[in-house]
């Protein structure tokens, strides 16, 4: 009898166990579905639903899988929340076709409030971010400590060894407007060793609370605000362990041709087309990212090129440009800049000039262009110890002569000072017809030139200095455009005053000493800083060679 009893005691446990697992199989899909929607509910206070398809778990094993979920923000709500000025500055919206979790130590997180596990994947999820213009002054913020409040709730710990995201497309939009600030395609990335507790989230040497990340984008495209302009960013690598962001390609390329540009213009305006290639910032501060602070030692640019182009045939504008220099511009950015040396390496640069006289462009280019700037930040504790940025510049001027020179400007000087300073090599005048023919109907006919030398001081309204140009046995044309041959003919008697009054060589004979221009130029103060260091130039050029 009490092996029978035994028997039929064990049998009934075995059922009691094997109805409760079978009863709790069945049920524990609806009790997690439940509790998930309240979590979030809670948690959002209401301002976003979840969604989902086919969720698996298996607490024992530690894992759970989930498809199709969607976290979606209840937009009644957020208007009424609006409404009382409670809104928040940022609404996700989540795509995720599959979700997977690994190693999940479920009984630790029951009895010690701690969740910790081994991997989270999510693959190919698309991320909506609406943002609004929040958080301007972020020099003293950290967020932290907020996230780590919102996120932790009544836990004490999260930790994971790895959060991984596969072919993320990612989209920004303006919160008020709704309309998309940028996209981006193919995003992947990979948290190591996240922890998030009250020891870890002032920890200054993680980002996102995880001690490396590593994050790769294919593709952001960011259309301007006038939709002149698209910005691309191609094949972004992003490694927190090196402290290093590397870019593919990184150009401003133009959505409309040089004349449907103008052709809308009432007045000039430069038309950009930039491209950089092979971009990497080193050794950046990755704490003082949270604070949208760019500082970094290095910005190297493997290849560059900078095409800019302008229809003068168009009136110019009467806006002042005092205060527009490169430094004054530099001082002006909203995003704090350090960054201890930028290195351009091959880079061409080409202003593009369309002379309605002519109906054609003459073209100011610079090849094998290599420069190093230095210092260059608009943070004002810095630059109280080092207020001089300076540019080293080395090129082939028409990819005819070696042309080299150095700017000095001045941070946060009144007066927008600069100094600048260099020469050119030898060339054939001839070599100059390309550029001078279109822009100035005017070509040299025969001559050399040995040797240019210049140092110019400036500040936002003239620049002085001297100059020296060499040169033998220059003769040239003055021209005009026969519009229904579409060609350049001599206009011969002022060609042959214009070789008259020229000096058709410096020093005029062997034996002279050379000339010396001494440069005093009155800025046009509605033009740019270029265009006042060309035209100081091209002064002296003049001077020397005894033309008004």
């Amino acid at each position: 009898m009490r092996k029978k009893t035994k028997v039929i005691t064990l049998i009934t446990i075995a059922a009691i166990v094997i109805a409760g697992i079978s009863v709790w199989q069945y049920y524990k899909y609806k009790i997690a579905h439940e509790k998930i929607n309240e979590l979030v509910n809670t948690k959002t206070k209401g301002l976003y639903n979840i969604h989902y398809e086919n969720l698996s778990f298996d607490e024992v094993g530690g894992t759970l899988r989930v498809e199709n979920v969607k976290l979606i923000p209840d937009t009644a709500f957020y208007r009424r929340l609006k409404s009382d000025q409670k809104e928040p500055p940022v609404l996700i919206t989540l795509d995720l076709p599959s979700l997977n979790i690994s190693g999940i130590k479920t009984p630790k997180a029951l009895l010690n409030k701690e969740i910790s596990g081994n991997k989270i994947e999510i693959k190919k999820p698309t991320i909506e971010i609406a943002i609004d213009n929040f958080l301007k002054d972020t020099s003293g913020y950290s967020p932290g400590k907020d996230i780590y409040k919102q996120i932790l709730g009544d836990l004490k710990s999260i930790s994971m060894d790895s959060i991984i995201v596969t072919q993320a497309n990612l989209v920004v939009k303006d919160i008020r407007t709704g309309k998309t600030k940028f996209k981006g395609t193919n995003v992947s990335f990979i948290l190591s060793e996240l922890k998030i507790d009250s020891l870890e989230k002032d920890d200054s040497s993680r980002i996102l609370f995880s001690k490396n990340i590593d994050a790769l984008c294919k593709e952001i495209a960011i259309y301007s605000e006038d939709k002149n302009y698209i910005y691309h960013f191609e094949n972004l690598e992003f490694i927190s362990q090196v402290k290093s962001f590397k870019a593919g390609r990184i150009c401003i390329e133009p959505t409309s041709s040089e004349e449907a540009f103008t052709n809308h213009l009432k007045f000039q305006k430069d038309q950009y087309d930039f491209a950089f290639e092979n971009l990497v910032l080193r050794d950046m501060n990755l704490q003082n990212l949270w604070r949208k602070t760019i500082e970094a030692d290095e910005l190297f640019i493997g290849k560059s090129s900078f095409k800019i182009y302008r229809d003068i045939a168009l009136p110019h504008d009467s806006i002042s440009r005092v205060g527009a220099f490169p430094q004054q511009q530099l001082m002006r950015l909203s995003i704090p800049v350090n960054i201890r040396k930028v290195v351009f390496q091959n880079s061409f640069i080409q202003y593009k000039e369309k002379n309605a006289k002519s109906d054609t462009s003459g073209k100011l280019q610079f090849y094998h262009v290599n420069a190093v700037m230095t210092n260059l930040t608009n943070i004002s504790s810095l630059i109280k110890r080092n207020n001089i940025s300076t540019l080293d510049f080395h090129a082939r001027f028409l990819d005819k002569a070696p042309l080299s020179a150095k700017l000095t400007m001045y941070l946060k000087n009144s007066n927008g000072r600069f100094d600048v300073s260099g020469g050119m090599g030898s060339m054939h005048g001839a070599d100059l017809n390309k550029m001078i023919k279109p822009m100035a109907l005017a070509e040299i006919e025969k001559g050399d030139i040995q040797k240019v030398n210049f140092d110019l001081h400036g500040d936002n309204y003239s620049a002085y200095g001297k100059l020296q140009i060499l040169y033998n046995d220059v003769h040239l044309s003055l021209l005009k455009k026969n519009e229904e041959k579409n060609k350049y003919t001599k206009k011969v008697l002022p060609t042959f005053v214009a070789n008259i009054v020229l000096k058709n060589s410096n020093p005029s004979k062997p034996g002279d000493e050379y000339r010396v221009a001494n440069v005093h130029y009155k800025r046009d103060t509605i033009r740019s800083f270029f265009n006042l260091l060309w035209k100081s130039i091209f002064s002296g050029v003049k001077q020397s060679a005894g033309m008004k």
